[in-house]
């Protein structure tokens, strides 16, 4: 119960904006250092100053937060996360002089820890992102923030459906009821979206919709399985050799865990496809597991040997992972439908 406390009050759209401000904190990192490698490593400097791009970043994180204290609405959300977002990539850019004694900018584990902080980020968004708290005040804030949203720039129509749904669910939790015929009210006579608001999310809706129907087609799920049988072809033949050598040579626990991750992770593909042959859903659950499995650890020691060319493999696996889980998920609704039709026969 001290826990449901603590995370009373959970924006329901907070996810949606920390996504937000990881892709542009990743976004500044790649820009800055494709513009510092295209001009050479320019310095903004003189008379015996350095001006590091940390102080730019800091003083975006501050703006960032002066435009979350000082405005109201989902925009404001938006543009405090871009711009803080902004800051933050360029202050974690330089990492690599805060953790050597010399002050290295090219520190080589530089982009593997960034990548590891970022994980972490993401990793604790998506936890309190999947909590389902059922508890009736946060559920009618939630609506209400929506309210206020109408206030200010009027609602499309999933957003009007959205508040409905979650006083509905607020009050199926014991919410009073004088507060949740409010809160109906106010969404209600809320006016409807601007047009040019209508027509951005009902662009976005399509975009969503052409995403999962990518992520979700039989050629995308043929491709991951694919790329898995040749990641586990060249673990066994390239990589793991190679790693067994510097860890038979130079033992180290940055290479022990290395070789345990690439181990992990290819018995989990080995046994995911094995298990699919027999159930579906459990093969793509352990697959899902090993791809996880080299995102969280094998990608970092990724961006610690190659640096930035170690981007790609990053890309596709968050690609693999979307497919995998996109198919597990439409695996359950499957079966969720199945279970349901079995119970309408009876």
């Amino acid at each position: 119960m001290a826990r449901s406390r603590w995370l009373r009050g959970r924006d329901i759209r907070g996810a949606r904006m920390i996504e937000l401000f990881v892709i542009t904190a990743v976004s500044a990192v790649l820009v800055v250092r494709a513009y510092l490698e295209l001009t050479g490593y320019p310095e903004l400097s003189g008379g015996g100053l350095h001006i590091a791009h940390t102080l730019w970043g800091t003083l975006l994180m501050l703006g960032g937060q002066l435009v979350l204290l000082s405005f109201l609405g989902p925009r404001a959300k938006a543009a405090g996360a871009v711009v803080a977002g902004t800051g933050f990539g360029l202050v974690v850019d330089e990492v690599g002089k805060f953790v050597t004694a010399d002050n290295n900018y090219f520190f080589q584990p530089t982009f593997a820890i960034i990548y590891a902080v970022f994980c972490l980020v993401i990793i604790s968004m998506r936890w309190l992102a999947d909590r389902h708290d059922k508890d009736p005040a946060t559920e009618l804030a939630n609506a209400l923030a929506i309210a206020e949203t109408g206030v200010l720039d009027g609602l499309t129509e999933t957003a009007r459906a959205q508040g409905a749904r979650l006083i509905a669910d607020a009050r199926a939790h014991g919410a009073d009821e004088l507060m949740t015929d409010a809160a109906t009210r106010m969404i209600e006579a809320c006016p409807p979206a601007h047009p040019s608001h209508r027509r951005r999310a009902e662009f976005m809706r399509r975009l969503r919709r052409l995403v999962r129907t990518v992520v979700r087609s039989n050629a995308a799920f043929v491709s991951v399985c694919v790329v898995l049988l040749i990641m586990v072809v060249d673990s066994l033949t390239t990589v793991l050799p190679g790693l067994l050598g510097t860890v038979t040579a130079t033992p180290t626990v940055a290479r022990i865990v290395q070789f345990g991750a690439v181990v992990a992770a290819t018995v989990l593909i080995v046994v995911g496809f094995l298990r699919w042959l027999r159930d579906r859903r459990d093969g793509i659950r352990i697959l899902r597991y090993a791809v996880l499995v080299n995102i969280l650890i094998g990608q970092v020691f990724n961006f610690a040997d190659r640096q930035l060319a170690g981007l790609p493999g990053v890309v596709v696996n968050l690609g693999m992972l979307a497919v995998l889980t996109h198919q597990l998920r439409q695996d359950v609704g499957d079966c969720g439908t199945t279970r349901a039709r079995d119970r309408a026969d009876v």
